[in-house]
């Protein structure tokens, strides 16, 4: 490895870092489609955080993949769930958005929605096919969470689910 940072170091100085750039971007166009990427899910999630319902529209609208995540593997559903947003919750499910897509962790949208008492969402997450079992690398699930914070009315909304099944 060390040889190869010194051959690149000296390309880079013999012919300039600019054109090196240049140069490296052409033989490697993938980094510069990722870095854009990366930058449109961070303005998803963003826009999602906020409830920003135009923008997600429009970045939907240009082709964003609506299950992406970011390097910490949150999607935008999850930001949306972890905030209340309930538009913004609904615009992506209606969209396509995996409601039992989890992050790093293993936390759902479920999970953090239960968890935060944002009781709208968790119906409108249970209604879209959220999964009641699914567990954390922890083993909790939105259930668990729930009674952790002493979530009633979602403690039993999610009883009452769960036996229905």
């Amino acid at each position: 490895m060390e040889c190869c940072d010194f051959v690149i170091g000296s390309i880079r100085t013999s012919i300039g870092t600019r054109i090196f750039a240049v140069l490296f971007l052409c033989l490697f166009p993938s980094v510069l489609t990722q870095a854009r990427a990366q930058g449109t899910v961070s303005e998803f999630i963003g826009a999602a955080e906020s409830g920003d319902i135009q923008k997600l529209q429009k970045l939907v609208s240009d082709g964003i993949n609506v299950n992406a995540k970011d390097r910490d593997g949150e999607s935008a559903l999850i930001a949306a769930s972890v905030m209340g947003q309930v538009d913004a919750v609904n615009l992506l499910l209606k969209k396509g958005a995996d409601a039992n897509a989890a992050h790093h962790v293993g936390r759902t949208p479920l999970m953090h929605a239960a968890f935060l008492g944002h009781f709208k969402i968790v119906e409108i997450l249970v209604d879209n096919g959220a999964n009641l079992s699914a567990k954390d690398k922890q083993g909790f699930t939105a259930l668990g969470l729930a009674l952790t914070k002493d979530r009633h009315r979602i403690l039993k909304f999610l009883r009452d689910r769960d036996a229905a099944k």
